[in-house]
């Protein structure tokens, strides 16, 4: 008898359980936000009228002006970076090299160890 008091008491809980999966009226309540993202869905729609027509000759007349101004940004970029790139690296790169002869000393002198034991501080500073 006792036994089937729990089983009662398991029992009524699957009605909940039924129920929950019957709150279905929540879904459509929770629906109610997802009708909140179709709003934006319909606004997407209007503007994919708009798109349309742009697509049909607006942004095409645009685009060609937007090409020509990617072309032209690169350039502008390309030749700051040129004259500098080449530049600044030689021109440091040139007065260190002649001062340390590195060229026949890198192979003397190896390099620390990508991941070394001990701290930076500990390395041996070349003077």
């Amino acid at each position: 008898m006792m036994h089937q008091s729990p089983f009662q008491t398991l029992h009524p809980m699957p009605p909940p359980l039924h129920q929950v999966q019957q709150q279905p009226p929540l879904n459509p309540h929770m629906q109610l936000p997802g009708h909140n993202t179709f709003v934006p869905m319909t606004g997407q729609n209007t503007l994919v009228p708009q798109y349309q027509p742009a697509h049909a000759g607006p942004v095409h007349q645009p685009l060609p002006p937007v090409a020509g101004e990617t072309p032209m940004h690169p350039q502008p970029p390309a030749h700051p970076n040129q004259p500098m790139h080449p530049q600044p690296p030689a021109h440091p790169n040139q007065p260190m090299h002649p001062q340390l002869p590195n060229p026949p000393m890198y192979p003397v002198q190896p390099l620390p160890p990508l991941i070394p034991d001990r701290p930076l501080e500990s390395w041996p500073v070349p003077d």
